[in-house]
């Protein structure tokens, strides 16, 4: 669960929470090494970045490709 809480109201991001309000997801960047959400909670604009592990191999094609599950 991602929440924060602006002027003594709460906002959920990610998650389910009943005494929460859902904050409003403005931008979704994806990218092969990132993702980066821009939300807005209230007055509040807000940016989460998620960054993924790329490993060294010898074969890095693999590692440049996204892919959703």
């Amino acid at each position: 669960m991602i929440a924060a809480r602006v002027d003594g109201t709460g906002y959920i991001f990610q998650g389910i929470h009943v005494n929460y309000t859902n904050a409003k997801t403005i931008r979704t960047n994806i990218t092969p090494t990132r993702t980066i959400f821009t939300i807005e909670a209230g007055p509040m604009r807000v940016e989460l970045t998620f960054l993924t592990p790329i490993e060294v191999c010898s074969n890095c094609l693999f590692a440049f490709i996204p892919f959703l599950w």
